[in-house]
């Protein structure tokens, strides 16, 4: 499913995580235009939403700014077409039940 948001269907995607592997794929969709929401844990939104917009770092050097993608706490929305799964391991536990229930 990423790879058809990557190339051009314009469809929602929801990230769930919001942490390093998450953010760096939500800061280059976002900086791509793409629709995309953003799960993050209610303890980390208000520091999202005081950053007002996302930062990363390269590697290589230079600084990649990105508007902040709508943040939620849904993990299925209706007009989401596809999902990125960016949580550690351990994390997973948590997240399968949830996953279970997923509308068809």
């Amino acid at each position: 499913m990423l790879r058809a948001e990557l190339e051009g269907d314009s469809g929602m995607l929801t990230i769930i995580g919001a942490g390093a592997v998450g953010v760096t794929l939500a800061t280059y969709l976002s900086a791509a235009a793409r629709p995309l929401r953003l799960y993050a844990r209610p303890k980390d939104v208000a520091g999202f939403q005081a950053a007002g917009q996302l930062k990363l770092h390269r590697p290589r050097g230079g600084l990649l700014t990105a508007p902040l993608p709508a943040l939620t706490q849904q993990l299925f929305d209706a007009d989401s077409s596809g999902m990125v799964i960016a949580t550690k391991f351990s994390g997973l536990e948590g997240l399968l039940p949830a996953l279970r229930e997923a509308p068809a």
